[in-house]
């Protein structure tokens, strides 16, 4: 349930929970960098797997084991130094059965919601059109300075899925967007901020779209907004409720 930050001062001990997760995950990546302009590598493929498994050390449980899986390739687009991104971001819960299951890694820019479930997988299917615009060397004040532009256009759906039975199921819902770059620099240190507009359009009743609720904004660092396992982090991921 919401909470604030003065909430947690005052919360009694039963609104705490312990929770003791081992950790383990492997990675693989491979990229032919191109020039100055490439913000994004040309040719790329990336891939990554991560499992959390709770221990049941501060109370008994049923067997969990949270799985999440990242997958990206590169690849150029006919115009030099454009470049066509394809991305998958899939979690899944083995264990239970439980009576339902959650995610906040495969989930679309600019809507970050923990996504509720009735199956153990869920995914994020994207592709992103990456464009650089302009090397600058534009001062700014106090000693920053923009040095680089980037456009991002990208295109994303949702899904659900399960192994034993086998199963899926694609969402009727599209998020689509798009987002600026800059690369800004103060003295040797330089870092890409983004930001970008998304839009939730349901296919099935386009008509029902609700600026207010289906609009929003979203921020990241690099030159991509859909990112690198790496540079978001350990995900926070799937889990299940008994």
């Amino acid at each position: 349930t919401p909470f604030t930050s003065s909430d947690t001062i005052s919360a009694p001990a039963s609104a705490w929970k312990n929770r003791l997760v081992l950790r383990s995950g492997a990675a693989f990546a491979w990229r032919v960098r191109g020039g100055q302009i490439d913000f994004n590598p040309p040719l790329a493929l990336e891939g990554q797997v991560e499992n959390g498994t709770p221990l049941p050390v501060f109370a008994p449980a049923a067997p969990e084991s949270d799985f999440a899986i990242f997958l990206a390739l590169n690849f150029p687009f006919f115009i030099p130094h454009q470049v066509i991104k394809l991305g998958l971001k899939a979690t899944y819960v083995a264990g239970g059965p439980f009576t339902s299951y959650a995610d906040d890694f495969a989930v679309p820019r600019g809507f970050p919601e923990s996504y509720a479930r009735a199956i153990p997988g869920g995914a994020l299917a994207g592709i992103d059109y990456l464009v650089p615009i302009a090397l600058l060397d534009q001062p700014l004040f106090f000693g920053l300075a923009i040095t680089a532009l980037g456009l991002g256009l990208h295109a994303e759906g949702m899904g659900q899925w399960d192994i034993a039975p086998l199963q899926g199921t694609a969402s009727s819902v599209v998020y689509i967007g798009g987002d600026l770059t800059l690369n800004l620099v103060y003295g040797s240190y330089s870092l890409p901020i983004g930001l970008g507009l998304a839009a939730r359009i349901d296919m099935i009743a386009p008509n029902a779209f609700d600026m207010q609720n289906d609009l929003r904004l979203y921020a990241f660092i690099g030159f991509d907004s859909f990112g690198s396992f790496a540079r978001q982090g350990r995900m926070s991921g799937a889990r299940a409720s008994p």
